[in-house]
């Protein structure tokens, strides 16, 4: 499988403290990869220098441009990035203009600007939000307007920064299978950070990085196995995965399942 992103022998340092030591890693093309760790692991960073929001030193390939934070118009439209900090910095009013603004400053037409939200909203399924104010909405509604917002572009690549933290069941789910559509219709590579080993579940590939280095990377069910690495490095296996995994290795079940009624319905079957 291709290589989408390609990191070879990183170095970082922030205010003399080493955050990355010679860090390599791929990311493959349109996979769902998800990079998990506890606070202050490295996580952030990592996405902010792999979309060229921090200074790389020709270390980062993103399809076959160098990343260079001096030169971002060269990997603008191939990612869309979501930053945790974006729900309390948006710039308009109003969702409507929220959604403009960006597709103004690829100087898109009009009539193409109005039909690109509207298949956007039609998307997540929430053309009513296109009338809303930002003050009226919820938090999982602003983590919902963020991914819009990236999306709009129709990037490569989808860099969400803690961006499933905080979201209701329902929005969860909803913004998964939206991602888990893409990504097969699109060939949208989704590259997703976390500190909770919930949000990992439908992800092919999970990367668990520690104090700046990884520690474990695999498929994202093998990784789930691994309970006495992620332990140690601060991830505990929520409850509802642990206990289907445990079902899987009995071969009651094929799958983990983040939600109680969705496990018991399988068991009945």
């Amino acid at each position: 499988m291709q290589k989408i992103i390609k990191i070879e022998n990183l170095f970082y340092t922030y205010q003399k403290e080493e955050i990355f030591n010679n860090l390599s890693l791929t990311i493959d093309e349109a996979s769902f990869t998800a990079i998990v760790g506890n606070n202050a692991s490295g996580k952030t960073t990592l996405i902010k220098l792999i979309a060229g929001l921090l200074p790389s030193n020709n270390s980062i390939i993103a399809g076959y441009a160098y990343v260079n934070s001096k030169k971002m118009y060269l990997t603008t439209e191939f990612y869309g990035i979501c930053l945790d900090n974006m729900i309390d910095n948006f710039l308009s009013h109003d969702v409507y203009s929220e959604l403009t603004f960006p597709l103004e400053n690829l100087n898109m037409e009009k009539d193409l600007i109005e039909k690109r939200i509207l298949e956007i909203a039609r998307l997540f399924k929430n053309t009513k939000m296109l009338d809303k104010k930002i003050d009226d909405l919820t938090i999982c509604e602003k983590k919902e307007l963020i991914i819009m917002i990236a999306l709009l572009h129709k990037p490569k690549v989808l860099l969400l920064d803690n961006m499933l933290s905080m979201l209701t069941k329902e929005s969860k789910k909803k913004i998964i299978r939206i991602l888990k559509k893409l990504q097969k219709d699109e060939k949208l590579t989704i590259i997703a950070t976390t500190t909770n080993l919930k949000d990992i579940v439908e992800s092919d590939y999970t990367i668990v990085i520690h104090k700046g280095k990884i520690v474990m990377e695999g498929k994202t069910n093998s990784i789930l196995n691994e309970d006495d690495i992620l332990n140690k490095v601060g991830l505990e296996l929520p409850f509802m995965e642990n206990l289907s995994k445990k079902l899987q290795f009995y071969e009651v079940i094929d799958k983990v399942y983040q939600d109680m009624d969705d496990l018991v319905n399988d068991l009945w079957k």
